[in-house]
């Protein structure tokens, strides 16, 4: 396979990729291809350009994944990307940088030959500086984590999800009283549904976790 011309859509994009390199790395994420990650002692904290599946030589349309995967609920959940940077599909919580910023919806880019890559440039770093870095921060820590969990807006997973993760979270944290509540609402909504048995595997697993004293 020949590779893309020097004006070519890859070729830009990567252009583009590499441009964005050092502002995120003087925040402190690192860099592995189409991804950056920032790591704290509870979470990752993660950046994703995601291609368009009709992206094509002549113009690739992309847009940008955020979201944190929680060591907390990966160690829980045997499901961490431990050793490798996490993509999108790890993470506990995710959004798409359109909906967190003023137009709350989701934004796709197109990128070609007559792309203005510089432009796009400014306008990605800005918004990535001004909304996905200061959002990322935010969620970092574990008690962020179990206060965002208490909302049935959590976004990035279904509501089955978010009560699991909830009374993982409590229960790590030492909120007996919120893990119960979160336990007794999974059995509710699990009884006689095809989840019933995976509910049942987590509060077996659940009641063996050790309550954190407060």
């Amino acid at each position: 396979m020949s590779k893309p011309g020097p004006n070519s859509a890859p070729a830009h994009f990567a252009a583009l990729l590499a441009s964005l390199r050092e502002p995120l790395r003087s925040l402190g994420f690192r860099t592995a291809g189409q991804r950056w990650t920032f790591d704290s002692q509870d979470a990752i904290g993660l950046i994703e350009f995601q291609r368009s599946r009709a992206s094509s030589q002549g113009a690739i349309r992309f847009t940008v994944n955020v979201g944190v995967e929680y060591r907390l609920l990966s160690n829980f959940f045997g499901a961490s990307s431990v050793g490798a940077p996490p993509k999108i599909e790890h993470c506990h919580w995710r959004d798409r940088l359109g909906f967190l910023m003023p137009e709350q919806h989701d934004l796709w880019w197109t990128i070609d030959s007559e792309t203005d890559c510089h432009r796009l440039s400014e306008v990605l770093s800005g918004a990535l500086r001004r909304y996905a870095v200061p959002t990322i921060m935010s969620r970092l820590s574990a008690k962020e984590l179990l206060q965002e969990l208490r909302l049935p807006t959590f976004r990035g997973a279904t509501a089955l999800q978010r009560l699991m993760y909830l009374s993982v979270a409590a229960r790590a944290a030492g909120e007996s009283e919120l893990a119960q509540d979160a336990a007794s609402e999974l059995e509710r909504n699990a009884k006689g549904r095809p989840w019933e048995r995976t509910v049942e595997v987590h509060l077996r697993k659940l009641s063996q976790m050790p309550l954190a004293k407060t």
